[in-house]
């Protein structure tokens, strides 16, 4: 295997645990020192999931822009819920 002995420096920042959801972006955000996940339903049903991580969350619009939800402080893990092929875009403000 290409990777087999290989050793991460840096760890995650966050995981996702939840049948059906899929963390589709993780990258530095576009306007402030955040950064942006995004996460998609891709059973086509409602599902749950967790997300464990640590700081501060709020949803945007996809294109980062327009703020949809409230701050919220997570000092270890937080539940969401979503829609059938639903897309939520967060901020992360890491602490």
């Amino acid at each position: 295997m290409l990777f087999d002995k290989f050793k991460a420096q840096k760890k995650i920042p966050l995981l996702i645990k939840g049948l059906g959801l899929e963390l589709s972006v993780l990258k530095k955000a576009e306007k402030k020192d955040y950064l942006t996940f995004r996460i998609i339903e891709r059973l086509g049903r409602k599902s749950e999931g967790e997300v464990y991580l640590e700081g501060e969350i709020t949803e945007y619009d996809l294109i980062e822009w327009n703020r949809i939800g409230e701050k919220i402080k997570v000092e270890k893990k937080i539940k969401l819920q979503f829609k059938p092929f639903e897309i939520k875009t967060f901020l992360l403000k890491r602490n």
